[in-house]
């Protein structure tokens, strides 16, 4: 609901692992092509000259089992879009999945890939682009220019694990105007942080960015999974138990706040975009007269 009826024309979806933030993206672009958005502007017309959807992830979808894998938009795209109304399919020179409206006006799904060379992807008009997981800030400040005719817009899904946050956090979430956050997110912070968040908070950027936080407890389906594992064991189990026992294998909190919550923990406080002496120098002698304790595992 917050996606669909986002006010801005760059929507981050900041998720934990296994959301379901790909099933939700495709419904997004389902509810478009089919004319049923809430957003009217969003609906493909007869009348659009622009009727191509540009969806970009990490690999292309191939013929092979293990490339569709890595691919996860592809195979969500094929689950819940209507088969009936799937004009061509992919091909292995021609990623692009060509569908039509009910009224039968034709839409092109064209998969990208962030290894592409830019410019491959330059001097064409997308009607939307769906960004998934991390990619080089290149890549997406390229995909800008492509909206202007259509009046497009950008959805970027991404779970910020450990290690491979770089420009989102500065360019994306700390320049959001609006920031929605799910019950089981707030409690999150509240509880281990302290930080106690409205539902949606406005700031005062002047950015038109939208960022929806959501936590890997927001999907429905592990309810039905803990009820299953309640009749296979004997034991009752509630689909938070059942999500704790998932992550249970971390022992780094901040890990969790990632990758269950989709908090960018580790990036709190200043960052500095390069080294400067007078601030990451410190006097030896002044700070460590005895020298670094033998037993610090980070410094």
């Amino acid at each position: 609901n917050w996606l669909m009826n986002s006010p801005c024309k760059i929507t981050c979806l900041f998720t934990g692992n296994q959301y379901g933030k790909n099933e939700t993206a495709v419904m997004d672009y389902t509810m478009r092509i089919m004319g049923w958005h809430p957003n009217p502007a969003k609906n493909v017309g007869k009348s659009d000259l622009v009727r191509t959807f540009r969806f970009a992830s990490q690999t292309l979808p191939g013929e092979k089992d293990e490339d569709e894998v890595r691919n996860t938009q592809y195979p969500a795209f094929k689950r819940r879009f209507p088969q009936s109304l799937v004009e061509k399919d992919i091909t292995a020179r021609k990623p692009v999945v060509s569908v039509r409206t009910p009224t039968g006006i034709p839409v092109n799904i064209e998969y990208v890939s962030f290894g592409q060379d830019v410019q491959s992807g330059a001097g064409v008009q997308r009607r939307s682009v769906w960004i998934d997981e991390e990619s080089n800030k290149d890549f997406y400040e390229e995909q800008i220019p492509r909206l202007l005719a259509a009046d497009g817009d950008i959805l970027f899904t991404f779970t910020p694990v450990p290690g491979a946050i770089g420009w989102e956090f500065d360019e994306l979430y700390e320049r959001a105007r609006f920031i929605y956050r799910t019950k089981a997110v707030r409690d999150r912070m509240l509880e281990r942080h302290g930080e106690e968040m409205p539902e949606c908070e406005v700031t005062n950027s002047k950015d038109d960015i939208c960022v929806i936080m959501a936590a890997t407890d927001d999907n429905p389906i592990y309810e039905d999974l803990a009820r299953k594992r309640s009749e296979q064991t004997g034991v009752i189990i509630s689909a938070k138990e059942y999500i704790d026992s998932m992550f249970d294998m971390y022992d780094d909190e901040d890990v969790i706040d990632a990758r269950r919550y989709g908090l960018f923990r580790q990036l709190s406080g200043k960052i500095y975009k390069s080294f400067d002496f007078r601030v990451h120098c410190i006097s030896m002698d002044r700070y460590f007269p005895a020298g670094i304790p033998s037993d610090w595992k980070h410094f």
